[in-house]
């Protein structure tokens, strides 16, 4: 099965953390183990010194042990002197990678927590704690997931706008009657994701609705996002969307014939829901 985009990224940006936190961690190894070859080198040199000195100091040696020992401690002092040049070199070497792993390690941190929020829309639950875990984060007691869209808040974001202006935007489809109820609802649950078509009539509308499982619920049960129509004489004739329901007394949005100047405009409706006749269509469970 194949990754989706967002999780790939982040599990890419992840590992090159990793794995930069793991050469920050050698390095910082080797940094420890040259000063402890410097110390061990430098003591069994002194070691070695003071066994020289001593040995003067007892007054036990003949002239040509004495030679060989004064070169001997020559020779011993360089050593000395090569093995703290050696230890700041690993050093200065074991620093530069030590601080280049942590930059490296740094940047990805800072990718990954930039990836994380859109990747944990498809984690299960012990991924998510997992990736959070390696982020410094605190894990979650639930799946993260994106708020579900409604079509009743989108439509109410454009109230008081005209609907042949929406579509001059780009907001609702184009439509050929240049105004229509059934072109506002259907564009408002497209955008919603609660539809994958698009209708310019309300008995239309109503048809497709049904044929994908929307049914008639009651005024009691109706939900923000669910679609009212209106059955009239000629047969469906206007339909708007279910924006609050208290108590069976509801509240519609949708676009409406304004009262001045007769073109549609998006305003709230509370007298059509009780409309003999009309009904109210809930998507399937």
């Amino acid at each position: 099965m194949a990754v989706n985009k967002a999780v790939h990224k982040l599990n890419v940006a992840l590992s090159h953390m990793h794995k930069a936190q793991a050469a920050e961690a050698k390095a910082k190894k080797a940094e420890k183990k040259a000063l402890s070859t410097e110390k061990s080198t430098r003591a069994n040199i002194a070691k070695q010194e003071k066994a020289i000195t001593d040995a003067f100091e007892a007054g036990t040696l003949t002239p040509e042990q004495q030679q060989a020992d004064l070169t001997k401690l020559f020779g011993l002092g360089k050593k000395d002197q090569q093995a703290i040049d050696a230890y700041h070199k690993a050093l200065s070497h074991d620093k530069a990678l030590v601080k280049k792993d942590a930059a490296a390690a740094k940047k990805y941190h800072k990718a990954a927590l930039k990836d994380l929020h859109a990747a944990e829309l498809h984690l299960g639950l012990k991924q998510t704690n997992k990736d959070r875990k390696a982020l410094g984060l605190k894990a979650v007691k639930h799946v993260i997931r994106p708020p579900k869209k409604n079509a009743a808040t989108i439509a109410e974001k454009y109230l008081g706008r005209y609907e042949s202006d929406l579509q001059r935007h780009g907001i609702t489809k184009p439509c050929p009657t240049s105004e229509s109820c059934a072109n506002f609802v259907s564009s408002m649950l497209d955008k919603a994701g609660k539809i994958n078509f698009h209708t310019l009539g309300v008995a239309d509308l109503n048809n497709k609705l049904r044929a994908r499982g929307w049914h008639t619920v009651s005024l009691k049960n109706a939900k923000p996002g669910d679609v009212w129509i209106c059955n009239g004489a000629h047969g469906e004739s206007h339909t708007e969307i279910v924006a609050s329901n208290h108590n069976g007394k509801i509240t519609l949005v949708g676009s409406n014939n304004h009262p001045v100047s007769s073109n549609q405009q998006i305003n709230y409706d509370s007298y059509s829901a009780n409309i003999s006749g009309s009904f109210i269509l809930a998507p399937p469970k």
